[in-house]
């Protein structure tokens, strides 16, 4: 596993709720190309509440900065960024976000380099985000699983490769809201 960043209270209560509140607002039927996530995204190209939007954009390159500082990186661009919910019984297993897991071949998002996952809340149950150790490890021994227990303004930050398998575990109570985001050192990939 890599080194990853995790910074608590990165963003703020308030603008927790500006977030949570645009994705109550403004959710759609969504289909997705993974079904798991239909119904449950709102895409940043989407955001019609300017308020939110531009705070999305706002911390899209404060977290870009925090990249740049810890990982020492050079040429990094935002590549996507969305307001989620994981509602009881949503969970996802494990998986590198640019590449699959275990065949360790690359996926439709293979250009992304860079991942980070902002908290927005932490009222709800299970949801928590678990790192494998050793990704040639079992991924059924606990002792391979470094847990963290997001919590309401947290960001993570880490490889988006197979240096950084992860999952999260079952929402159990509650809605888990989150702002996932992701970087590309591509700049036809950038998302502005």
């Amino acid at each position: 596993m890599s080194s990853y960043l995790q910074k608590d209270d990165f963003i703020s209560s308030e603008e927790c709720e500006i977030l949570i509140n645009c994705w109550k607002s403004e959710i759609k039927e969504t289909p997705n190309v993974n079904l798991e996530f239909s119904n449950r995204i709102v895409y940043f190209k989407d955001v019609q509440n300017i308020n939110a939007k531009s705070l999305m954009s706002e911390i899209k390159y404060r977290v870009l900065y925090e990249i740049r500082k810890y990982f020492n990186v050079k040429t990094i661009y935002p590549d996507s960024a969305h307001l989620v919910v994981w509602r009881p019984g949503t969970k996802l297993g494990w998986h590198a976000d640019n590449a699959t897991y275990p065949n360790r071949k690359p996926n439709w998002s293979s250009h992304r380099t860079w991942s980070a996952v902002l908290y927005l809340n932490d009222d709800y149950e299970g949801g928590e985000f678990v790192f494998l150790k050793n990704s040639d490890g079992d991924i059924n021994d606990e002792e391979n699983h470094l847990i963290i227990k997001p919590k309401r303004g947290m960001m993570i930050c880490f490889s988006a490769g197979l240096d950084s398998v992860h999952s999260v575990k079952e929402v159990k109570n509650g809605n888990r809201y989150t702002l996932p985001l992701w970087y590309t050192d591509q700049e036809l990939s950038c998302e502005l």
